[in-house]
């Protein structure tokens, strides 16, 4: 198996690990606020790192692939840049709207 897939399965075994015992936990109301907010800082940090990283590989593909393909046929250099341009914008945006629907989701979901 690849070296980062098996860091990634560890990774995220621990966080299930160390979210199933904060949630398991039996304490006061406060205490019990307390743990949902850390397992929802959790979630969201390992979302938002999940999601920079996969736009950041497909910024890294459509990047590769522009370059190679202007250095094939430098004629089209024009028109590839512009559509180099429009399809790393909606890349960015794969990132963008996680980070929004993480804050909607830090501000607006409330258990208690």
């Amino acid at each position: 198996m690849n070296r980062n897939l098996i860091m990634v399965i560890l990774v995220g075994l621990i966080i299930c690990l160390f979210s199933g015992q904060a949630l398991a936990a039996e304490e006061s109301e406060t205490g019990d606020k307390t743990k949902f907010y850390v397992v929802m800082a959790i979630s969201m940090i390992s979302g938002m790192a999940v999601a920079s990283s996969v736009c950041g590989f497909a910024q890294s593909l459509a990047i590769r692939s522009a370059m190679d393909a202007v250095s094939r046929q430098p004629s089209a250099a024009k028109d590839l840049q512009t559509m180099l341009i429009i399809g790393l914008a909606l890349i960015e945006a794969l990132g963008l709207y996680t980070l929004v629907v993480a804050l909607v989701f830090i501000f607006t979901v409330n258990p208690f």
